[in-house]
């Protein structure tokens, strides 16, 4: 493979806050060979020249959440300097792009993907994988691993019986879990049992929760309200309340999927 050296650079670390500028990179093998003044610089005749020409050049961004469910998402992720993104519900179509890529053959971010989401009964979105029982926890776990998804995604109308059993099968086929806290299990066991990441902090505005609150009912935005005002102050630390106004929070109208109130389509997936 020919490497490629970007001539005449202001690079961007990212390590601290600084630039290097007139720098060349040479990248050899998709991996950075290299990093040092251009005017030092003595690069092979064989070498692909990209004349920077001053401009900045900073590492890839990774988005962490994203739902790619368009090919053309693709250009629209470079173009914005995403290299990486973490697929947050897959299918083999993503398998097969993510392999793809990998080899050189498409174009796009890299991409680290899960597999269909794991819901309780009854799940919130059509396609999900429902588990009831270890054995369907099993079974599920071990599809998954087996047809290469990268981690797990929990969901939220999961039993504590069931969480548990997947988490039991994601440590013996080896495989991460992640995603939003189940109301039915809670932040703490969640936390506790080694979930990798909780999805838009899922769990966290019940786990501030003081001892004898209502339960929270309504708009998203009418729940964030009442959370807040019922949140134990000792947990949230000194301070006050947000202002109600900064709480008000804009959603275009969707449709809830499979029982699911609207309030939980507006809060993501």
């Amino acid at each position: 493979m020919i490497a490629s050296a970007f001539v005449d650079v202001t690079v961007v670390p990212m390590d601290e806050e600084r630039l290097l500028e007139g720098q060349t990179v040479v990248v050899q093998e998709g991996k950075i060979a290299s990093v040092g003044p251009t005017e030092q610089s003595n690069l092979p005749e064989e070498v692909q020249r990209i004349d920077g020409g001053g401009r900045y050049l900073m590492p890839g961004l990774v988005d962490m959440h994203v739902h790619y469910n368009e090919p053309s998402f693709a250009a629209l992720f470079i173009a914005h300097g995403i290299t990486t993104v973490r697929n947050m519900w897959g299918s083999p179509i993503h398998l097969r792009a993510r392999d793809l890529i990998a080899r050189g053959e498409g174009f796009g971010p890299n991409i680290y993907t899960c597999g269909p989401l794991m819901d309780g009964d009854p799940p919130w979105w059509p396609g999900s994988a429902v588990i009831e029982t270890a054995e369907e926890a099993e079974r599920s776990v071990a599809e998954q691993k087996e047809q290469g998804y990268d981690f797990l995604k929990v969901y939220s109308n999961l039993k504590r019986e069931a969480y548990d059993a997947i988490v039991s099968a994601a440590g013996k086929y080896d495989i991460r879990f992640v995603g939003h806290v189940p109301e039915r299990v809670g932040l703490a066991h969640a936390l506790a049992s080694g979930q990798a990441s909780i999805e838009h902090l899922h769990g966290y505005l019940t786990a501030i929760m003081r001892d004898g609150a209502p339960e929270m009912s309504g708009t998203l935005t009418d729940r964030t309200i009442g959370w807040t005002e019922h949140a134990d102050q000792d947990t949230l630390g000194s301070g006050s309340n947000p202002r109600r106004e900064r709480l008000e929070l804009r959603h275009a109208d969707r449709e809830p999927k499979n029982g699911g109130s609207t309030a939980d389509v507006r809060a993501g997936v």
